[in-house]
Parts: structure tokens; C-alpha cells; sequence
């Protein structure tokens, strides 16, 4: 560093020289990135891991159930229909009777 500003110029570095450390420099610049690159890359693919895992570990005493999101217009067809006597048989299915628990604990 302090050759660059010498008073004397034939003891400042010549342009090879020059060269050779901004070229050295930029090496360890761009092994700098390409580390923090892999980094990345591994905590991506733990995080992403970590996720599908508790993605697909259930409690096995839990119940997943998927429903019908109504929009408003299907509520208010669905509510003159109720009012109008086409739905009279309307099915339930109790989740905590014993046919329920027969399927839940059936074994393949």
C-alpha cells in the first residue's frame, strides 16, 4: 500500500504489478460470493426440508377436513333453497361417532 505513494516513482508498482493485486483481490472477492452462494443454497434446502417435515408429520389425533368456501351469491341460493323445502333431507355426519372412529383407527 505504501509503494503505490512513493515519492520516488521507480518505486511505486508498475502496471503488472498493479494488475497481479487487483487481480488477486477480485479472486478472493468472487470466492467470498461464491461461499456465501453455497451458504444460502444449504440453509435454503434445511429450511425447505424443515418444512416439508412438519408439512407431513400430523398428530395423529388430529382431523383435516376440507369444506366448501361459499361465496356470498351461493349462501343466498342455498338459504332460498332451504326456505323454499328442496333441501328437507339434509345429511350429518357426526365426527365422534363410533362409525367415524371405526375408519379412523382401521388399519390398511
Amino acid at each position: 500500500m505504501y509503494r503505490r505513494w512513493d515519492d520516488d516513482p521507480s518505486k511505486r508498482p508498475n502496471y503488472l504489478e498493479l494488475a497481479d493485486i487487483l487481480i488477486s483481490n477480485d479472486h478472493y472477492v468472487n470466492v467470498g460470493f461464491f461461499e456465501a452462494n453455497l451458504n444460502r443454497e444449504r440453509i435454503n434446502k434445511s429450511h425447505e426440508q424443515k418444512l416439508l417435515q412438519s408439512l407431513y408429520n400430523c398428530h395423529p389425533q388430529s382431523r383435516y377436513i376440507s369444506r366448501h368456501i361459499y361465496t356470498l351469491y351461493e349462501l343466498q341460493d342455498l338459504l332460498k333453497d332451504i326456505k323454499s323445502e328442496i333441501y328437507l333431507n339434509l345429511c350429518t355426519y357426526d365426527m365422534d361417532s363410533e362409525e367415524s372412529s371405526k375408519c379412523i383407527n382401521s388399519e390398511p
